[in-house]
Formats: structure tokens, sequence, C-alpha cells
């Protein structure tokens, strides 16, 4: 059993949504998985702890992903999650290892906005019945988990207070992650979020990280002492959605000639995924089979 969760609640008479979310083994694995360097981890780890709780926007069951293109030395990155709690991502630059400075009284938060610079934040949910939104934003503060709560505010145009954050050890392992958010619905009481903001800005979630040990139900009780379970809390483990079949889907849909070009060559193609570097064989016999077919199909 996975030992992350995300924990919806609600603060009764205020009319807020609150939830937490630990993905302490997603980031782990994650890191595991991508090899990744402490800036890269933190950008990644919050960047799923943002997509998790951006997911409880969806009212279908279906899948939430978040990219981030950026002119800092990141490049990209990119998280996804299912309704079911399935994640995974990647960044495209995974060894950056830029000094993580704590910015004054939010220790032990640390800023990774020099790695990201300027860029776009781009938000896609794609319900099981293929129905598909996307928007943009640009960033504001390339701390990943400000920029999400932006998106959230301009074009979700709900009053919301996020954070996410992934605290290091002393060998830049991953120790705990996680994430807070916190949405208004209508006539909510939004001093209470101001507040409740405020506190998240101030740095909260990395101490609650921190004194709470990762556990979300007292993270949650900590920070809202008053908020109620809603809903059973769902589990959440980084597992790859991708398989052979995925792979054929995906080169069928280059064109005749990038498939001719290849089959041509007479050998085996090795295609790895970039979500869990797993490589897959497509043998030169099915290249020309994928050839044959995209001929067929554009005749």
């Amino acid at each position: 059993m996975s030992s992350d969760l995300l924990l919806p609640g609600v603060i009764r008479g205020a009319e807020l949504v609150v939830a937490v979310a630990t993905t302490t083994e997603v980031c782990r694995a994650a890191q595991a998985v991508h090899e990744l360097a402490p800036t890269s981890s933190v950008a990644l780890g919050r960047l799923i702890s943002a997509a998790s709780l951006s997911s409880l926007l969806v009212q279908k069951p279906g899948i939430t992903s978040l990219q981030i293109v950026c002119s800092g030395r990141l490049g990209q990155a990119f998280a996804e999650v299912t309704h079911r709690g399935a994640i995974r991502g990647y960044v495209k630059n995974p060894r950056l290892d830029l000094p993580l400075i704590a910015p004054p009284d939010q220790e032990p938060r640390r800023s990774i906005a020099l790695g990201i610079g300027d860029g776009l934040l781009a938000v896609t949910r794609e319900a099981v019945d293929t129905h598909f939104t996307q928007s943009t934003v640009p960033l504001i503060s390339g701390e990943i988990d400000l920029d999400v709560e932006h998106f959230c505010v301009t074009s979700d145009q709900i009053p919301t207070a996020l954070a996410c954050d992934v605290l290091l050890d002393d060998d830049g392992a991953v120790a705990l992650a996680g994430g807070l958010i916190v949405q208004a619905m209508p006539g909510a009481d939004l001093d209470r979020l101001r507040q409740l903001r405020a506190q998240l800005i101030d740095g909260e979630l990395a101490r609650l990280l921190d004194h709470h040990a990762g556990d979300a139900a007292d993270m949650l009780r900590a920070l809202v002492p008053e908020v109620v379970a809603v809903a059973r809390p769902l589990e959440l483990e980084w597992r790859c959605r991708c398989s052979y079949q995925r792979v054929l889907d995906a080169l069928a849909l280059l064109s005749p000639d990038e498939l001719g070009q290849m089959a041509e060559m007479g050998e085996a193609a090795s295609i790895n995924c970039d979500f869990c570097r797993k490589s897959y064989e497509v043998s030169a016999f099915e290249l020309l089979r994928l050839y044959h077919s995209a001929g067929k199909a554009e005749g």
C-alpha cells in the first residue's frame, strides 16, 4: 500500500475546500528513475504535488497534466496524475544542482526560481469521455507552486492558496514532499482564505512537513483544526502508463516519409519512455508494416 495520500476536507461555515497531498514516496521514485540532482528534484516534486492537488478541480474521471517550459536551465518539467492516483513526470534537465537558498523567515523552504526563469505553465485536463481542455499562463515566480496558484486564480477564476515543497536530506535525497491547497466555494470567507495563504507564503507547509514527518492528517489538522473530511483519502503512487502498444500508436502518428526512413534502415528502432525510461524495441518488420499502413491511409 502506498504511504502517499491525497486527503480532502472542508471548513464548514467558511465554505473553503482544503486538501493535503503527501508525495514523499512518489518523489523518491521520480528521483531514482531520473537520477535527479537536488534542484531538479525540488522542481519536479513541487510540480507533482501541484498536479495531484489541482486534479481535485476535475469533475470527471480522467487525467490532469501540468507542463512548464522555461528559459532557465531546467528547460522543461512535466507531471501527470490520473483520477486513480497514478503519477508520472520528468524534467528536461535532471542534473540541475544550483544553490538552494532559503528566503528570509521561510526555513526550511528553498527557492528554485533561479533555475526556472521566465516561461509558461500549461494545464491540460482530459476526461475519460475524451473531453479535453488546455489553458496556458505565464510564470509569475518560478517557484512552481505559486505559478500553479496563479493559474487557478486567473484561468480557473477560483480564489486559491497553494503551497508545495520537497525537503532534502544532507545528501540531496528526498526526505519529505507534499502540498496543500485551499480553494473558495460560493459564499466563501475570503478573509480566512487570505489568512491561510499568508501562513503558506511564510513557509508554513515546509515546517508542517518537517514537524509532522509528512503525515497528511496531522498536517491538515495542525493548519486547520476545524477541518472536516469529506471523502476517503486517495492513494498516490508513481506509475507509468507506457506500453508497447502505446509506442506503436505514437509511431503511427509519424508521416509516411518519416516511417519510410526508419524502415529503410532495416534495423529495429529503440524507443525510450520519457517518464519511466523504459526502452521498447520495435522490429524492422513492424516499422515496415506501419509505413505501408501510413501510405494507404494517406492515399
